[in-house]
């Protein structure tokens, strides 16, 4: 019987126009979490990161982060972690992978999770997050050593040059799966996203997605062969940053009804790898060296990421980029551990240090490194924007920061 497992990865960018992030939520969005909810036979792994949960609450968008919080207490989804502000993890210090994958987590656990333990006791439940999708498909020795470490059960990739579509990695010790998923789907839809003609308005549309994902599973199904995950995104880099979210929602039902059709359940990933035993099996080093050659996305100045997170570490007095060490236990249900406004109210120094520190890093860096994707650069109003955000983030921090080695740093990194 061939198994279909779905990855839903709804990562908006850092930085758009008001307009365009309204409009993806009435347009997009809302129907969107409406539709995934009237599925019998799909669950699905979602990668909802706390950049766009934060996003929506600043835009009163309560009732959508609701429809996915329900999803999620039904076991209808299994959410999965990744960075949370998009900063690529790879090439960083295991300290800084680790407080990212903490931070994201307690961000989901805050919107999405259950406000209280087993006990009765203020906490911020999230159940099994064990997978975790990487924002520029690259997981390298640093980013799986991790993921080991914090018990993760399996990671995805893009467009790798691995023959298999399920595998392990055992590190002597310990071994984690790796799903090689299938992106032809997100293929698809950014090719309608920009194409001129008319299918999103006519029932053509319907048509010409079955038949596609006719072609697309036919490569992928073989006697050997019985399953595959697939994903589906939001591709701004090709599609833009003002999307038609009418068109781009029209196309996601259409694909999403086509699934319905061809698979008697789709299923989230954990599914799918629950029961695998068996998988090829690397150790780590060959994992690494097969990985090589692979045509991963590149993050904007690596470089630069890594000097700044670097310096960071060096600035911060106690190398602890994120601590849970000066918070009471009874306040953890009701902390935005990432906003720094709600942070100063606790009148603690040493976790609004902290917590500046760890923004810098989780925020400040993916803000800077936008001035150098294509979207921004080709766009002077974007590019505008990008500036007044990442200059007004810069002049909060500044004002919260009590070190003035950091304070002055800031004011060089614009």
């Amino acid at each position: 019987m061939k198994e279909l497992g779905l990855i839903i990865d709804l990562n908006q960018p850092l930085v758009n126009e008001e307009s365009v992030i309204k409009r993806s939520i009435t347009d997009f969005y809302n129907p969107l979490a409406k539709l995934l909810k009237s599925y019998k036979n799909i669950s699905f792994s979602l990668n909802i990161p706390l950049s766009t949960l934060e996003l929506w609450e600043k835009h009163e968008a309560s009732g959508l982060i609701s429809e996915f919080k329900d999803m999620y207490q039904t076991e209808k989804i299994e959410l999965i972690n990744s960075s949370p502000y998009g900063l690529s993890l790879s090439g960083l210090p295991e300290k800084i992978i680790e407080s990212q994958l903490i931070l994201n987590e307690y961000g989901i656990g805050y919107y999405l999770g259950s406000r209280q333990g087993f006990e009765g006791e203020p906490s911020i439940m999230l159940r099994n997050v064990t997978g975790f999708l990487p924002v520029f498909n690259n997981v390298d020795e640093a980013v799986l050593k991790v993921l080991f470490d914090l018990d993760y059960s399996w990671f995805a990739i893009k467009k790798s040059n691995l023959n298999c579509r399920l595998f392990e990695i055992d590190d002597g010790e310990r071994v984690i799966k790796g799903v090689n998923v299938v992106d032809d789907l997100d293929d698809i839809i950014s090719g309608l996203a920009l194409s001129e003609n008319n299918y999103i308005n006519s029932e053509g549309l319907d048509k010409y997605i079955s038949e596609e994902l006719d072609k697309v599973f036919k490569n992928i199904y073989n006697d050997n062969d019985n399953s595959a995950v697939v994903s589906l995104g939001l591709n701004t880099e090709k599609m833009g940053l003002d999307i038609n979210y009418k068109n781009l929602y029209r196309v996601y039902e259409s694909v999403l009804d086509s699934l319905v059709k061809m698979f008697e359940e789709v299923k989230n990933v954990g599914e799918i790898l629950k029961f695998k035993g068996k998988l090829k099996k690397y150790t780590l080093a060959g994992y690494l060296d097969e990985m090589k050659n692979t045509d991963n996305e590149k993050e904007t100045n690596l470089d630069y990421t890594t000097k700044i997170c670097q310096k960071i570490l060096d600035l911060n007095y106690n190398n602890d980029p994120i601590s849970f060490n000066d918070i009471n236990e009874n306040d953890m249900s009701s902390i935005k551990l990432w906003n720094l406004e709600h942070i100063k109210t606790l009148n603690n120094t040493n976790i609004l240090n902290n917590t500046c520190y760890l923004m810098i890093i989780s925020k400040l860096v993916p803000l800077m490194n936008l001035k150098e994707s294509k979207n921004y650069i080709e766009n002077e109003s974007y590019s505008d924007l990008v500036k007044e955000e990442t200059q007004a983030y810069v002049d909060q921090l500044i004002s919260y920061i009590d070190n003035t080695e950091v304070i002055e740093f800031l004011r060089t990194v614009n």
